[in-house]
């Protein structure tokens, strides 16, 4: 999964979590890697729009089936001022943006 590094949101850490456990904290250009069992999976992300001393919160989940030993890339794109989306990457895209990216390890 890697979230792509822009100015747009990089004041936001969005909080991740794996069908619903063990959230994390990702911040822009930051990239990691996780295992996880064959079957459905979903990830999502939430972060708070914050305005006039109140905060909304806003979330994404996508749903992924995990097939044998297969790869699949993640990417969180920022939309705007109004938060970020996270979608399914093929290999080369997500390869470009994992180069310009800090590793992150979130499994230990």
């Amino acid at each position: 999964m890697v979230r792509i590094s822009s100015f747009v949101g990089v004041l936001i850490d969005f909080e991740v979590a794996i069908d619903g456990k063990k959230p994390f904290l990702f911040g822009s250009g930051e990239y990691t890697e996780f295992t996880l069992t064959q079957g459905e999976h979903y990830i999502t992300l939430r972060w708070i729009q914050w305005g006039f001393f109140v905060g909304t919160q806003y979330e994404d989940t996508l749903r992924f089936v995990v097939k044998g030993s297969q790869t699949i890339y993640f990417l969180v794109s920022p939309l705007s001022w109004k938060g970020a989306k996270i979608r399914l990457s093929n290999e080369t895209e997500a390869k470009k943006h994992i180069e310009r990216s800090k590793f992150v390890n979130f499994e230990n």
